[in-house]
């Protein structure tokens, strides 16, 4: 490969590959007969369009340019109502889906946008019912899942449809604080199965990634900064996070290669990112957030929905470091 002051007069050069490996590389990938370009790409988040209606403590699922945020309550008045509707956002703006089959607030969900699932939450206003009810999304409808085996509010989620998992949560039948719970459920595409329950009782908090490599950071009692790696039926001590966070935290990507961002209270618009061992601070979000996140794919996936408030806000993250870009004429 060649940079363009190399290359300024002459053929380009052919190569069957997608990536590059150094900045100002052109080429042209035979493989997707594209014409390619290596960049220096500099960390951000951008803002979005705000989502409609107000509701929070959602379940949201999916990526930037196809993400689902379903269900939750509106906030105030106390006790917060459960509600049922759905907004879509394809990486420019928010419409309207079909609402969820059941009202809550406190659940969560995984998956994508053609392949997703909420699970659990609060299904009344006020303390009392804590649900297990699931229930599928194809990108138009919505199916009724098996129940999950603990009814819990409070809920992380993270996954593709199915190999969601959920660990944790708030199962109290009432009180001031909930109890936490060490509970850890997986669904497998027609089941939800008890997988290894957590080291000690947590709600709230977030995740990123399925069972076969998931991490869990944050959630309460009160802000941690531990953070909790799954794998082979087996908890163990993940890094340490730079801004203790409790609830409302957002994350994307994988336990090798992960984005943790916004939270509560205090976390605002810290953001995070994990190699597998350590966690380093990187560029704060512009406004405080998430209440949820996107949990699949890459980093490059990432986005942060709503935030205390109630927060509308939605803004959409560019990783930094060398990336390869498509040449077109425009």
């Amino acid at each position: 490969m060649a940079t363009y002051k190399e290359i300024q007069g002459t053929a380009v050069q052919s190569l069957a590959s997608s990536t590059g490996t150094e900045t100002g590389q052109i080429w042209y990938d035979t493989a997707n007969n594209l014409f390619k370009l290596g960049v220096l790409q500099t960390e951000a988040w951008a803002t979005g369009a705000n989502f409609p209606g107000s509701n929070m403590t959602f379940a949201g699922f999916g990526t930037q340019t196809a993400y689902v945020k379903a269900a939750g309550n509106s906030g105030s008045p106390a006790p917060n109502p459960v509600g049922n509707d759905v907004y879509e956002f394809d990486g420019t703006s928010w419409t309207t889906g079909n609402t969820v089959p059941y009202s809550s607030r406190d659940p969560d969900g995984a998956g994508s946008q053609t392949q997703g699932i909420v699970f659990g939450g609060q299904i009344t206003g006020g303390e009392p019912t804590r649900s297990n009810t699931s229930t599928t999304y194809d990108g138009t409808n919505w199916t009724g899942a098996p129940s999950m085996n603990t009814r819990r509010r409070s809920v992380t989620g993270s996954g593709e449809q199915t190999t969601a998992i959920t660990a944790g949560g708030a199962g109290s039948a009432g009180g001031s604080p909930e109890a936490p719970m060490a509970n850890t459920e997986s669904y497998n595409g027609s089941s939800w199965v008890n997988e290894t329950a957590l080291p000690s009782p947590k709600s709230g908090g977030g995740q990123l990634g399925p069972e076969t490599g998931l991490l869990r950071f944050g959630g309460g009692p009160g802000t941690q900064t531990a953070t909790l790696e799954y794998a082979v039926n087996a908890w163990t001590s993940g890094g340490s996070l730079n801004t203790a966070r409790e609830s409302s935290i957002g994350g994307a990507g994988t336990i090798a290669l992960g984005l943790v961002f916004g939270g509560g209270p205090g976390a605002g618009v810290a953001t995070e990112s994990y190699d597998g061992t350590c966690f380093t601070s990187g560029t704060n979000m512009s406004v405080g957030g998430s209440m949820r996140g996107s949990k699949i794919g890459t980093t490059s996936d990432a986005i942060s929905v709503g935030g205390p408030g109630p927060s509308k806000s939605t803004q959409l993250y560019t990783p930094g470091g060398f990336v390869t870009k498509t040449l077109t004429t425009s």
